[in-house]
């Protein structure tokens, strides 16, 4: 059953007054509802649509309609069968039953009863999804570090971790705010050679030049001012294990240099000290920029993006899988409810809707951080629209506007760009100018929107500055 789509149901009987009734009583129900009045219609039907339930006479002129419930659970696994028949025998209930149905019911049958009975067939269906969900989530928790997915692209994405996992080849990760980088890195080391040793993360777009040197490579007391004692650094601290630097197109360029001998020559050379020391260490790097750009800009070092480039992994932003946008929607109702002490009974389709027509520019962060306040200012059990951020609620109409597939590559990259800048306008004006709330709306660091906001010259990004930059 495809995600987001409503329900079909097929019903299957030669007399036209049996299925005009049980459709009737159905048209309420918000199905899909599919007629056939013998075995060859209905099995027509069944290759030609998606169908969930099938209900169908036992008796078709003079044919049987087991082939029929045979056909759709052949072909959907997961469909359930009513079998409806005025030949109420324990052989003809058995055979039905052993071919896959999931009720039986008699002729002459009250309305009302069938739609009880395919009600529940319904239920059963939304259940046996949800448990499947649950399992998916539960085993990509588990193997990925918290990456959820079950697209085309994401099941890519999990092959190219395995594949970097099996091996000790350096790592380049490559996807916007938000997407996972880190969570890919863990996921990563955790399936690799390396699992028992550390994981150690570092932001090259915080701190100084001088400050990253000692921090990545470590000071011998006495290698300037306040060096008091000799202190490891993060190449010493993953030793044996991983080291993994995000933002590194932020990293100065000198420090690359000192970089690219630690990753080629396998040692580093403390802040200070006067030999260099062997490194056991397994090196994942990642960033949001094109680094090819920053190479013709001679911001960053081409050799240094070969030999940290040998295994490449692009995560897809939310907007290129919006297939994951219900199975994410699910998951982290269920986090937030139980981290918030708050029972969710029921989340409104409009929500699932909203969700999935908005662009989301801050990717998997931002619709983690929409549900957490969603649940926070949900009332009586029920998830509604009213409880989503009032920006992802009415967005600007040319905001939400996405590229055709038909665009050139440079045409999506256009688009996309005025995309983000309109929506993150939107927010802060929403937000009343406020950096930080407008961060926590939009789901990315105080950092990060600092940055966006100088990419894309927005005059507020002086008031910015005037509060200190990033924090």
């Amino acid at each position: 059953m495809m995600a987001g789509r409503k329900m079909n149901i097929l019903i299957v009987d030669d007399e036209m007054h049996t299925v005009d009734i049980i459709a009737e009583t159905l048209a309420g129900c918000d199905l899909g509802i599919f007629k056939a009045y013998d075995k060859n219609g209905a099995l027509k039907a069944i290759a030609s649509s998606d169908i969930d339930i099938v209900v169908t006479d036992l008796k078709l002129k003079n044919e049987s309609g087991i082939e029929v419930v045979e056909t759709l659970k052949k072909r959907y696994p997961s469909s359930l069968a009513i079998v409806i028949t005025a030949y109420a025998t324990v052989d003809s209930a058995v055979e039905a039953m052993k071919k896959g149905a999931y009720d039986y019911i008699t002729k002459p049958f009250r309305p009302e009863y069938v739609k009880m009975i395919i009600e529940r067939a319904l239920e059963n269906i939304r259940l046996s999804k949800k448990i499947k969900d649950l399992e998916l989530i539960i085993g990509q928790h588990e193997q990925f570090s918290g990456i959820i997915g079950r697209s085309a692209v994401m099941k890519e994405v999990f092959e190219q971790i395995d594949l970097a996992a099996s091996t000790d080849s350096n790592v380049l990760i490559f996807g916007e705010s938000g997407t996972g980088k880190e969570l890919a890195a863990k996921a990563i080391h955790k399936k690799s050679a390396r699992s028992t040793k550390p994981f150690i993360v570092k932001d090259c777009g915080i701190g100084t030049r001088e400050l990253l040197a000692s921090e990545l490579f470590g000071y011998v007391k006495g290698a300037f001012t306040g060096a008091n004692e000799t202190k490891k650094g993060l190449f010493e601290l993953a030793e044996q294990g991983t080291l993994f630097l995000d933002e590194i197109s932020t990293l100065d360029v000198d420090l690359q240099s000192h970089l690219l001998r630690a990753i080629q020559e396998r040692e580093i050379r403390p802040v200070g000290a006067g030999h260099f020391k062997k490194i056991d260490v397994r090196f994942i790097a990642a960033t949001n920029k094109d680094l090819s750009v920053l190479i013709g800009g001679g911001s960053f070092r081409q050799d240094l993006y070969f030999r940290i480039n040998v295994i490449n992994i692009n995560l897809p932003p939310l907007r290129a899988r919006r297939d994951d946008i219900p199975l994410l929607l699910d998951y982290f109702v269920n986090k937030y409810s139980h981290a918030l002490g708050k029972k969710v009974e029921r989340t409104e389709k409009e929500v699932l809707d909203i969700f999935m027509r908005y662009p989301w520019p801050g990717n998997v962060r931002e619709l983690e951080n929409a549900v957490e306040r969603a649940v926070l200012f949900m009332k009586e059990g029920i998830l509604t629209a009213k409880c989503i951020p009032e920006a992802i609620l009415r967005p600007d109409p040319e905001a939400s506007l996405m590229p055709n597939e038909g665009n050139s590559s440079k045409g999506i990259l256009k688009n996309l760009y005025e995309v983000e800048k309109e929506h993150i306008l939107d927010t802060l004006k929403k937000c009343g100018g406020n950096q930080k709330r407008c961060s926590e709306v939009l789901g990315i660091s105080r950092k990060t929107l600092w940055e966006k906001l100088k990419k894309y010259g927005i005059k507020s990004v002086k008031n910015f500055e005037a509060e200190g930059g990033p924090q």
